[in-house]
C-alpha cells in the first residue's frame, strides 16, 4: 500500500488544466500526507488490495473537497 507521496516529498495537486507538482509546507503537508494514508487504509479495510496511484489521488481530492464543504457549511 502506498501513502501517495513520492520519494521527493512532493505531492500531485490538481489544477484546472491538469496535474502539477507543488511543494506543500509545514503542517499542511503533514495533514495532506496523513489524509492520503487514511484514505488508503479505508480502501484496504473495505477489501481493496491494490489500486492505481491515480485512483488514490482522486479519492484523496474528493475527501479533501468533502472536508472543505463540510467546514464551509459548519461556519
Amino acid at each position: 500500500m502506498s501513502d501517495g507521496i513520492g520519494e521527493s516529498g512532493r505531492e500531485n495537486e490538481h489544477n484546472g488544466s491538469g496535474i502539477r507538482k507543488k511543494q506543500q509546507g509545514g503542517s499542511d503537508e503533514y495533514g495532506r500526507a496523513i489524509t492520503k494514508i487514511t484514505v488508503a487504509r479505508i480502501c484496504e479495510s473495505v477489501g481493496f488490495q491494490n489500486f492505481q496511484q491515480s485512483t488514490l489521488d482522486v479519492l484523496f481530492e474528493v475527501t479533501i473537497r468533502g472536508f472543505l464543504v463540510h467546514q464551509m457549511l459548519a461556519s
